[in-house]
């Protein structure tokens, strides 16, 4: 391929040759990615011919033929006359905008929400099955989305963790997700800063050899001629110098963003996002030996954000605040862990099973007792909490919605298998306690 990007770079030389108008000043002749190739000339027949020209000597050369059958020519601008020349000669079929070249869609003018439906109905058709398959970083997005507000097609979960909240690293009680929205932001400050300093690659050298050779990046006022990529940065620049004041803080904050002379999406990316105080206990919380539906339900247990009665009342749902475990005071999130008689029954047995000191019996407490190294006591605590917690609440919902009761001898006995089990994968040297 690189000897056919040299042939197609000299292409131009030659008299009779010409550029591809919106790519003569940056000399673009092609782009090339793998085995597809795009190769941009004028509309004339002269042009046309070279290009095509060259394609033939290559395959001579090297063996290597162009497929017709996925090969398409495609005109802009082009005299109908002229184009049916170019075609009869050529003898290649031509193609109709939009296409898509790398998953993207191109076109001949702006992109409109229309040529992106294929895109997002192949989403939509996927939305949901994360159930049937390996489950992707975007599966595992939807899976959190799904988890706390409820399935696209069935009702929305009263929850009261916000997902911008969720999309911040675990020691600031979040999930380590990323915001798309706030990345994408990211990303396009990172185009900004490379057309700030002339650099970068095509896209930014187009920009700057086309639009800002009278004027810089900070200066050039958005048009509606410009496509949509170029007027996201513009948009985002104008955002940026609202919110920060002027252009030396926008350039500053540009600055912080770079590590070893090159630009750190990720550390614009945090710039960018909420942040949080640090959760002490998010070590504990996130130890291999819990399992994520046990971190997910003790994370908001921590946090006080399981939609217990107390902040159902809140929401305006007329219920009768009792817990369902005692039925005796009110729910809230201090109650059942571990104010809660049952609960605290349950607290009691595994304690004395794992030895943890009787006079302890906050939440709070319990996940910073041992919170230090990664030995087994400590990896047997914390798994022992989590799914102590998980029990509690999953007693709570079986009660509340299928109307099922077990006593806290039954519930106990499935904590000390889950326990065992999840030790017992860590290896055998884990395996020490008796589950009789």
């Amino acid at each position: 391929m690189e000897i056919l990007s040299r042939q197609l770079r000299t292409m131009c030389l030659s008299s009779d040759v010409s550029y591809h108008p919106r790519c003569s000043k940056l000399k673009l002749t092609h782009l090339v990615f793998a085995d597809d190739l795009m190769i941009f000339t004028r509309g004339d027949l002269p042009s046309v011919q070279k290009a095509t020209a060259i394609l033939s000597t290559f395959s001579n050369w090297s063996g290597l033929t162009a497929n017709l059958e996925k090969t398409d020519i495609y005109f802009g601008g082009v005299n109908p006359t002229v184009k049916d020349l170019i075609l009869e000669r050529v003898g290649i079929k031509e193609g109709s905008f939009p296409f898509r070249y790398l998953g993207y869609p191109v076109n001949d003018s702006r992109l409109t929400m229309d040529m992106y439906n294929a895109l997002i109905l192949k989403l939509q058709t996927l939305k949901g099955t994360y159930s049937i398959q390996h489950l992707s970083y975007a599966g595992r997005i939807q899976l959190s989305r799904d988890i706390f507000w409820g399935r696209f097609d069935s009702k929305k979960k009263h929850i009261f963790k916000a997902w911008q909240s969720i999309c911040v690293p675990w020691e600031e009680g979040g999930f380590q997700v990323k915001d798309v929205c706030i990345w994408n932001k990211a990303a396009m400050l990172k185009w900004l800063w490379h057309l700030d300093r002339g650099t970068g690659a095509i896209w930014t050298s187009w920009v700057t050899k086309y639009f800002l050779t009278q004027c810089s990046i900070w200066d050039l006022a958005i048009r509606d001629c410009f496509f949509e990529s170029l007027r996201g940065v513009l948009l985002l620049r104008d955002a940026c110098i609202k919110q920060l004041g002027n252009v030396q803080a926008v350039q500053a904050m540009l600055s912080n963003c770079i590590i070893r002379n090159k630009f750190s999406v990720k550390r614009a990316y945090d710039s960018l996002r909420c942040s949080y105080p640090v959760l002490v206990v998010y070590k504990t919380i996130h130890r291999t030996t819990i399992l994520p539906r046990h971190k997910i339900i003790l994370m908001l247990a921590v946090q006080r954000k399981l939609a217990t009665q107390d902040l159902l009342i809140t929401r305006g749902i007329t219920i009768v605040n009792r817990c369902y475990l005692c039925k005796a005071a009110a729910e809230c999130a201090d109650h059942l862990f571990f104010a809660c008689p049952y609960a605290a029954g349950l607290l009691t047995l595994l304690q004395q099973w794992i030895q943890i000191p009787s006079s302890i019996t906050s939440l709070f407490s319990l996940l910073t007792l041992h919170s230090r190294g990664q030995g087994s006591k400590q990896h047997l605590i914390s798994c022992g909490i989590g799914s102590l917690v998980y029990a509690v609440w999953a007693e709570r919902n079986a009660r509340a919605f299928r109307d099922q009761e077990r006593s806290v001898q039954a519930v106990f006995s499935e904590l000390k298998f889950t326990v065992t089990a999840l030790l017992a994968s860590r290896g055998p040297e884990n395996i020490f306690l008796d589950i009789d």
